[in-house]
């Protein structure tokens, strides 16, 4: 019965109804062929600097940031050493609301840095706590409604909490950052 019906419109409307399935199927390939990354841009096993058998791994869904994740990838901006992730885990940052009879407003961040150091070297734990501070102050100071809009403008937190961390410490090894999360409360 549904063919009959089919048949009974005419030419010039049957002709994309038949050809649809096929341009959709053609659609979903030239869609996966385009996201697939090109063999040129994925990093050769033999390259200097890397072991073989590791590579660039993919961010994970939560994760904003900028830069690849490996630990032994040459840096590009501290030539000679190697970007190895630094984590700050989730803390809770007070944020205080200009109206005083609203309550307490709280962000909660959590931030890993990708930072340059030699191949042996760790990120120096006498600078964690200094860093954090730091993070802290960058939240602490800034009005509520930036804060709120920073939950949709991730790229523009990022830029000027790059920019607060150099101001900050300008000698800093410090080359991207990447919010796996940030949540106001």
């Amino acid at each position: 019965a549904q063919f009959t019906r089919l048949q009974s419109f005419p030419i010039f409307v049957r002709i994309p109804l038949y050809a649809l399935p096929f341009v959709l199927v053609a659609l979903v390939f030239v869609a996966s062929v385009m996201l697939r990354p090109s063999p040129s841009l994925l990093p050769s096993s033999s390259a200097p600097g890397q072991r073989s058998g590791t590579g660039v791994p993919f961010p994970d869904g939560g994760s904003i940031g900028t830069a690849p994740q490996t630990g032994n990838q040459a840096s590009q901006l501290h030539p000679g050493k190697v970007r190895k992730k630094w984590p700050f885990p989730a803390f809770i940052i007070p944020v205080n609301n200009p109206n005083s009879g609203q309550p307490v407003t709280f962000v909660l961040v959590d931030i890993t840095l990708i930072a340059s150091f030699a191949e042996q070297e760790d990120p120096p734990a006498d600078k964690k706590i200094f860093v954090r501070d730091i993070i802290y102050q960058f939240f602490q100071n800034k009005p509520l409604e930036e804060l709120r809009r920073y939950s949709l403008a991730r790229g523009e937190m990022n830029k000027e909490l790059r920019a607060w961390l150099q101001k900050q410490w300008p000698e800093a090894p410090i080359e991207s950052i990447i919010f796996n999360q940030y949540h106001l409360s």
